[in-house]
């Protein structure tokens, strides 16, 4: 689930829409204007959820388990930092 998580989320960075972009309601257009950004909050919480459960199980680990969680969180968070960069400007463009 992990993975697809993070398959996820590299898909919504890519697939941000430019700030301004209008609501298509057919054709491919209609996964980017509509789907993805219904999704991304989703992704975003998913993915913070994750880190924070993985850093929940680092307490318990030692060794090549706590070195996979820490890659795990660390992963986490730069997957919820680049959501963030990548949907700053229409999320910006909506707030005013």
């Amino acid at each position: 689930m992990r993975v697809v998580l993070a398959l996820l989320a590299i898909f919504s960075i890519i697939l941000a829409p430019p700030a301004g972009n209008k609501i298509v309601l057919e054709g491919w257009q209609l996964a980017t204007t509509l789907i993805i950004p219904s999704i991304t909050p989703l992704i975003f919480f998913g993915l913070l959820l994750d880190a924070l459960m993985g850093r929940v199980r680092l307490s318990d680990s030692s060794g090549a388990e706590a070195s996979r969680y820490r890659s795990i969180i660390w992963t986490d968070l730069v997957l919820t930092v680049g959501l963030i960069v990548a949907w700053y400007p229409l999320v910006s463009s909506l707030a005013g």
